[in-house]
């Protein structure tokens, strides 16, 4: 199954049944901004971990020129080109809680 949440930051409570999700298979795609960021960490806790992440690079992310409603270089994974969207599904990784982001120390 898949699940737009479009301007929601949970899982809708009728797709938490979702064979993938019980098992573990739930794969989430986000916007690779800082929005996209809140988000996937929002859904990693609401599924516990126990689901799969995938990245597109930003430049992937882009729109190349502005459309009646949005702006050239808006962030967006409806900007994405399939075939992206295809290698980022096929290189999704597990949750993974002890993974620490670097810090000026490092």
């Amino acid at each position: 199954c898949v699940v737009s949440l479009e301007g929601t930051n949970a899982i809708p409570p009728e797709y938490m049944d979702c064979p993938q999700v019980r098992s573990g298979n739930a794969i989430i795609l986000a916007d690779p901004d800082f929005t996209g960021l809140q988000l996937r960490n929002t859904l990693d806790a609401q599924l516990k971990g126990n689901c799969r992440h995938a990245f597109v690079p930003t430049n992937d992310a882009l729109l190349a020129t502005k459309t009646r409603y949005k702006e050239e270089g808006d962030v967006g994974i409806e900007h994405v080109r399939p075939e992206a969207i295809r290698k980022a599904i096929a290189g999704s990784r597990p949750s993974d809680s002890t993974r620490k982001c670097f810090t000026m120390e490092d």
